[in-house]
């Protein structure tokens, strides 16, 4: 999807021509970012919803009131992260915010599918859980009940065995209720693009799904399931048009997502991971081991990038001593940041520096070896903002830090000696909801481009980078795009521009070489909005005690700004 500024501010709304905010168009940005891949819109621009799309988020800019998306999909942790991550970048741009409400339809298809609805109930309510315990604060549910609205006497609240006991009654409201009686699957199939799709991508599912429910045998040839799954795919249509009417009368003014693909038209499809795989679900898909470790710990997979490593047996049963110091740097190469939480003696400077050794050669630098990260007012040590409590631009560490280098030619030119990797630890607790370290990958940049900014485009720029900190620093030449130096994966190289009106200390002048002002806007704007999109960005909040390990080819990184004099002090390694 190209991005914002390339979307016309004069779409057709409600059968006439009218200018929509730029807001408006970022926010369909944003939505079309997580939009579902398919075959069909690999490289396409413009969905048949468009218009409709801007105008509802048109209507609710207008009338300042939250963003809302119902959603209809099941979701594990790291798809609720992202459905979150969705929201947050919505509000991001837009203060009055945005809520997706995921609206379950377990009860509408689970008997059909040999689910009890106990299992259902279990499944909702982990997921609940996982929302209150990660804190993702802009997601909601809505239950089937809830549209059909469908009262029980002496019932306040449902539970397990009064959710059980209704279940098929929840069903029954809703056939009755908006079911069409003359609703014909097959005629569907063959008028209606969306209902012809979706009719597809039930068909491919039953048949991997059903095959251990009702599995191929003596009793049941290819030919008998294949005709049964194709029978409960049109058993589905008919009851998803009733979800759908139901859906519509009660959340009619909300965007509609969903995980099936579509045309576009009525509801906009979107991928539930952050992978650019065709169709990928998470319960279709699983996560595979890269590592060994010998300590018992556990490792779990962060949202949009990174790793969390915990000690399995609780916080403090492990020290670190026990930090793997290769198999981090080595999974870092691949996925970074990795953080290591729980383990006793991280705010040892000698274990701290002992750990780092284990990494690699530690390359000191105007700080010496450790370099103490905190708030030290207007005293910024030729640092710039680095040891305020501003807001940071995105950046790779050692941008600023140069060697002179003799070219083939003899000529002798200062270019950046950046560090490989960074290592931090957090010595003091630090506030929860500011103060964040925000990492952004390259590949997760790459995988959002626009089509009108492609990568082999990126890969033919250099830029130059000013500031009158950091001894006056002033680097020309600079590829955009550099080669990872172990597995060789195109990784960005860039500073986001700092102008003055940004921040107290001194500005950062950033160039993209060899293009025209329009264009050198559009690139660095793309590029930054790239890197501050929640698909794409991970916020971490520090806990007293973290280790961090990140490569600093792979990732960039930022600090969102805290209150001054705040309790926030990192130590940080750079390590070669």
């Amino acid at each position: 999807m190209e991005p914002a500024t390339n979307i016309s501010h004069q779409n057709k709304i409600n059968g006439r021509f009218q200018k929509v905010s730029p807001t408006t168009n970022t926010i369909l940005n944003i939505l079309h970012r997580y939009r579902l891949q398919t075959d069909a819109s690999h490289g396409t621009e413009v969905s048949v919803g468009d218009p409709a799309f801007l105008s509802q988020i048109h209507d609710r800019l207008t009338r300042r009131v939250p963003f809302t998306c119902a959603s209809l999909l099941s979701h594990l942790r790291v798809a609720l992260a992202h459905l979150n991550g969705l929201c947050a970048s919505i509000t991001d741009v837009y203060k009055p915010g945005a809520t997706l409400t995921i609206i379950s339809d377990g009860l509408v298809y689970n008997d059909l599918l040999g689910v009890s609805d106990k299992a259902v109930w279990a499944y909702g309510q982990a997921l609940r859980g996982m929302v209150i315990t990660k804190g993702y604060s802009h997601i909601r549910f809505s239950r089937l009940q809830d549209l059909v609205h469908l009262r029980l006497s002496n019932i306040s609240e449902l539970e397990e065995m009064t959710y059980v006991a209704n279940a098929t009654n929840f069903r029954s409201a809703l056939l009755n209720k908006f079911g069409r009686p003359d609703y014909d699957a097959s005629s569907e199939i063959g008028s209606n693009e969306d209902t012809c799709v979706t009719s597809k991508g039930y068909k491919k599912f039953l048949e991997n799904d059903l095959r251990h429910v009702f599995p191929v045998g003596a009793a049941r040839s290819k030919t008998k399931f294949k005709a049964g799954t194709e029978y409960i795919a049109k058993q589905m249509l008919q009851r998803g048009d009733a979800f759908a009417r139901a859906v519509h009368e009660n959340f009619g003014d909300c965007l509609r997502l969903s995980i099936h693909p579509s045309n576009g038209e009525k509801k906009l499809s979107i991928s539930t991971l952050p992978t650019q795989s065709i169709f990928t679900t998470p319960w279709h898909c699983t996560i595979a081991d890269l590592l060994d470790w010998n300590s018992e710990v556990t490792i779990e997979p962060l949202y949009p990038p990174g790793w969390m490593i915990r000690p399995a047996n609780g916080p403090n049963t492990l020290s670190i001593l026990n930090v793997e110091a290769q198999k981090v740097r080595a999974l870092s190469e691949r996925n970074s940041p990795v953080i290591l939480r729980g383990f006793s003696g991280t705010t040892s400077r000698d274990a701290y520096v002992s750990k780092a050794e284990e990494f690699g050669t530690l390359l000191p630098w105007k700080f010496k070896t450790v370099l103490e990260v905190m708030d030290q007012g207007q005293d910024s040590r030729g640092m710039n903002n680095v040891l305020s409590s501003e807001w940071m631009p995105f950046h790779y560490d050692g941008v600023f830090k140069g060697e002179r280098k003799t070219s083939e030619d003899g000529t002798v030119k200062f270019v950046p000696n950046p560090p490989r990797f960074q290592f931090f630890t957090s010595v003091t607790p630090s506030p929860k909801d500011t103060g964040f370290t925000l990492f952004a990958g390259s590949r997760l940049i790459f995988a959002n481009l626009p089509n009108s900014l492609p990568l082999s485009r990126l890969q033919q720029l250099t830029w130059t980078v000013t500031t009158p900190s950091f001894d006056a620093a002033n680097f020309t030449g600079l590829p955009l795009i550099t080669s990872h130096p172990t597995t060789g994966e195109p990784c960005l190289r860039y500073h986001e521009p700092w102008p003055q009106f940004k921040t107290a200390f001194e500005a950062v002048e950033v160039t993209i070489e060899g293009v025209n002002k329009d264009e050198n806007k559009f690139i660095c704007e793309t590029l930054d909005e790239l890197m501050h999109d929640r698909s794409v960005c991970y916020w971490h909040a520090w806990e007293k005690g973290d280790l961090l390990f990140s490569d600093n080819t792979l990732m960039h990184h930022t600090r969102s700004d805290f209150t001054s004099g705040a309790s926030r002090e990192l130590w940080r390694i750079h390590i070669d």
